[in-house]
């Protein structure tokens, strides 16, 4: 892939048509941070859509109004989550959030 060979793909056109955050996200799921990965545009596609899903979900279509309370029920409140809090550094706390998300993921 290469301008050479026209079958390249402009980040700027993406960024226009998809977003900032939908880039974000998608760059925040790629485990590690550390290390290089290929370029997948149809993972692009999919947090893009994963991001409408969510705010269908928080947002009511048609009034705008939020879905979401300010504080849950008593019953779904749960203990915080202990991933990365026994880790030194931030990139291994987010490396370990992204190590469990990618396998969560992975299908069967």
């Amino acid at each position: 892939m290469g301008k050479s060979l026209k079958n390249s793909v402009n980040p700027d056109e993406l960024y226009g048509e998809y977003g900032a955050d939908t880039f974000r996200l998608y760059e925040m799921s790629m485990a590690p941070l550390d290390v290089s990965r290929p370029w997948e545009t149809r993972a692009v596609v999919d947090m893009f859509r994963f991001l409408h899903r969510l705010r269908r979900n928080l947002v009511d279509e048609q009034s705008g109004v939020l879905r979401v309370h300010e504080r849950p029920a008593d019953d779904t409140i749960r203990p915080g989550c202990s991933i990365g809090r026994s880790r030194d550094s931030k990139t291994e706390a987010l490396r370990c959030l992204n190590d469990a998300s990618h396998a969560s993921s992975s299908k069967p």
